[in-house]
């Protein structure tokens, strides 16, 4: 669906709940299989594409009624598992409600997602978003959907 108001359409609450439960448990799975294999640490940082994604449409409640259930299971089943989301080709309108919304949100939340100062990621350089520098994230590591140089696998 490209329609989150059509994708609420035609799946239960339920149904998405569990998904990005499932979701989430794959990659908790993929992040202790790495830590295992290589003795380290990880945190994963999100990325979140907001290209041709229109604010209003974009808002759909019922959708968002079930992330903010999900996150609430997620932080308990979870624990330690995300640092940052970071938001990429973003508007100027999503940067300017990011700003005021700012004002009421906790620090918590401030501190967790990162407006990222490209536009347009298919023109302008990604890598210099202050979130992924702070990661060490390179432009080539990025999927190339983002200007980066790695291929996402079909189906992933």
């Amino acid at each position: 669906h490209s329609e989150v108001s059509e994708l609420m359409d035609d799946v239960s609450h339920e149904e998405v709940v569990e998904f990005v439960l499932w979701y989430r448990a794959c990659l908790w799975k993929r992040l202790q299989l790495k830590q295992e294999a290589t003795g380290k640490f990880y945190l994963l940082h999100f990325v979140n594409d907001l290209q041709d994604i229109a604010l209003l449409s974009a808002r759909e409640p019922r959708f968002f009624k079930a992330l903010g259930e999900v996150a609430d299971m997620v932080h308990d089943l979870f624990p330690c598992m995300s640092v940052k989301n970071s938001m990429v080709n973003v508007g100027w309108l999503w940067r300017a409600l990011w700003s005021f919304a700012g004002v009421f949100l906790p620090s918590r939340v401030l501190n967790k997602v990162g407006i990222c100062g490209a536009s347009d990621t298919r023109e302008q350089d990604i890598s210099e978003c202050p979130y992924l520098m702070q990661l060490g994230i390179k432009k080539d590591e990025l999927p190339d959907f983002l200007g980066g140089s790695e291929k996402v696998p079909l189906g992933s």
